[in-house]
């Protein structure tokens, strides 16, 4: 019987001979990572490599014809009348279908050789057909494939949350938790490859250490579904305060990507965090998202890094952190940071094209002092903030006197570099239950007095919109004496702030402009007819400020 065209071979006439159907038809692939187990829906491959496909209908099908058809995408099975085994490809992406006579086995291969070059992640799907007159059933389907390109280095480990075995961690046999990878982890450097988890609770319920010389990545390299696996540590009632539900110990040469990461729950304890650094060389958090609520926590810090740490944070977005309004022993104060880096040493920090947004939405009665920070720095020798959106902050009603809403505070290092460049800093509001004050800053710097600060650039940002009470788009104090330090400020657009410029608080430089800068509410791109585009800082070409100028331009966030 000749090869049926992929459209057709399902809707045939069938036939209702009475003698009994056979098995589904099974694919099997081979390749550098095994040989794929029965019925498996997926299979892996390297690039480069050597792929061998099997279909096999059993011998009783000895010669029977049929197809393997190749599409770029799956589909949820799909029944068909009048044939017992479900479509699993998506036939509006079918690349081509390859006619297949089974031998006197009832088998068919065929090997292609892959060569270097496919991107990791690279998908195509296959499900094969069999054609038997005189069965009950005359055509019959194999369970469709979906074929995927993994990173197949000897130093690649993979973890799958839904495996219910020990675990290996090869493709065909991950390891079941994060740590059990850390734990079995080969000799140099390693990729830790992690897939969301599908079954319940629908994440990785652990506290994670990542060693050093580890790239933690959640590519999802499985389902191929694009959603951050989720990462967030067990109700401790013992746990150690600093800690996160990700966390770099003391370790070098770490990448943390991909992943969404809730913060820790410690109950009764004074601080909860996303992920916490002690002391890292070389340390990079890309493409994450950290949120959540602590029970029993009312300090939060969603992204900490300690001392003597050397860290790139980028493309990372914190949202909906919330801290417990009904926590116990709370004294007045509740108080969140969005990326945060330690005092002392040699810390080193990046924070580039991140947004952080959403602290304490919710009500807070009893509270008496909210405090909410975007970026904050304490004695860190070289501090680069590029191209960050902090904001909105809508601070929920609480029930005290005072409040702070801070886009970036930290303390000054005049020896030390500290740019502070194409950063929105925008929409706060705090609102109070009842006569209550506020104070907003969209920066807040400190530093010693008499120090020349030549080192430090303050350019191209965006201040707008910020709560109508106390507010200052940048101040600056000397912490051993009351007076102002003698920063510039160049190439600044500032609006709706009670007040945009104050001589006692930084040296205005050229390019201030006080005008509503025309920013999508979306995305903070510029629209048109921006007093903003085209007149930033001619030094950081696109000279656009706002995040979509300088040599970071693009968006914030999470990708």
């Amino acid at each position: 019987m000749p090869a049926l065209p992929v459209r057709t071979f399902f809707v045939l006439a069938l036939l209702t001979a009475s003698i009994a159907a056979q098995g589904q038809p099974m694919l099997e692939l081979q390749s550098s990572f095994g040989t794929s187990p029965s019925y498996s829906p997926r299979g892996f491959f390297a690039s480069p490599d050597f792929v061998t496909v099997t279909l096999d209908a059993g011998p009783a099908r000895a010669f029977a014809s049929g197809g393997i058809t190749v599409a770029l995408a799956m589909q949820p099975p799909q029944t068909i009348p009048g044939i017992p085994d479900p479509l699993g490809i998506d036939l509006n992406t079918v690349v081509f279908t390859l006619p297949v006579v089974l031998n006197q086995n009832g088998r068919f291969l065929f090997s292609v050789p892959f060569g270097p070059g496919l991107a990791e992640g690279w998908f195509v799907a296959m499900q094969a057909y069999v054609a038997t007159p005189g069965e009950a059933a005359p055509l019959r389907l194999s369970q469709a494939m979906g074929l995927v390109v993994l990173d197949g280095s000897a130093s690649s480990i993979y973890v799958d949350g839904d495996q219910t075995g020990a675990g290996s961690g090869t493709p065909y046999d991950p390891w079941p938790t994060i740590n059990d990878a850390f734990a079995n982890l080969p000799a140099g450097p390693a990729t830790v490859h992690v897939d969301d988890v599908e079954t319940a609770p629908g994440l990785y319920e652990e506290i994670v250490f990542v060693p050093s010389d580890v790239h933690l990545i959640g590519d999802t390299w499985y389902s191929q579904s694009g959603v951050r696996p989720v990462v967030r540590a067990p109700v401790d009632s013992n746990g150690h305060v600093k800690r996160g539900s990700v966390n770099v110990l003391q370790a070098n040469n770490v990448t943390v990507e991909r992943l969404e990461v809730h913060l820790s729950r410690h109950v009764s304890r004074v601080q909860a965090r996303c992920f916490w650094c002690k002391t890292a060389g070389n340390l990079t958090v890309r493409d994450c998202v950290f949120t959540g609520m602590a029970p029993g926590v009312y300090t939060t810090r969603a992204v900490f890094i300690g001392p003597d740490s050397d860290a790139l944070v980028e493309h990372c977005t914190v949202t909906d952190i919330e801290g417990d309004p009904n926590a116990t022993g709370v004294a007045i104060t509740i108080s969140g940071i969005g990326i945060r880096v330690g005092g002392g040493g040699t810390s080193n920090m990046t924070v580039r094209n991140c947004r952080i947004q959403n602290f304490y939405t919710q009500v807070l009665p009893g509270i008496s002092h909210v405090q909410a920070i975007g970026i904050g720095f304490h004695n860190a020798q070289n501090v680069i903030l590029q191209n960050n959106v902090i904001g909105p902050f809508l601070v929920g009603p609480h029930g005290g006197a005072t409040g702070e809403l801070i886009g970036i505070q930290g303390t000054l290092n005049p020896t030390a570099q500290q740019v502070f460049a194409n950063n929105v800093i925008f929409d706060f509001s705090l609102v109070p239950l009842s006569g209550a004050s506020a104070q907003v800053f969209g920066m807040r710097l400190f530093g010693p007095s008499g120090a020349t600060w030549n080192l430090t650039t303050i350019t191209n940002n965006i201040i707008d919109n910020l709560d109508p009470g106390t507010a200052f788009s940048i101040a600056s104090t000397a912490y051993d004496s009351p007076d102002s330090l003698p920063l510039t400020v160049d190439y600044t657009c500032i609006d709706q702030v009670m007040i945009p410029f104050s001589p006692s608080s930084f040296i205005q430089g050229p390019g201030i402009i006080l005008a509503d800068p025309l920013l999508d509410p979306v995305d903070q791109s510029l629209l048109p007819g921006s007093p903003c585009i085209g007149t930033g800082n001619p030094a950081l070409p696109p000279p656009d400020m706002g995040i979509f100028g300088g040599p970071f331009a693009g968006p914030a966030g999470a990708f």
